[in-house]
């Protein structure tokens, strides 16, 4: 007997926002993310390099907020 799973790829929507996040000592360029079928109360912050390889098609470029010169997560 076989075993079907099925798995739902959940798209992102837009960037909220962005920072930068002191982790493991390095900084880490992170984004803030609403999924689709969420709430902007739901997003998450995703780690920048791995959004563009999980996501390689969204367009980044017009939708990256200006970092402020502020740092998150200290």
């Amino acid at each position: 007997m076989a075993l079907i799973s099925y798995l739902r790829v959940i798209m992102p929507l837009a960037i909220l926002d962005s920072g930068l996040f002191k982790c493991n000592n390095r900084l880490v360029t992170k984004l803030l993310v609403p999924w689709q079928g969420q709430s902007k109360k739901e997003a998450t912050w995703e780690e920048y390099y791995e959004f563009v390889a999980r996501f390689a098609s969204f367009q980044l470029e017009d939708k990256l907020p200006s970092y402020k010169g502020r740092m998150l997560g200290s």
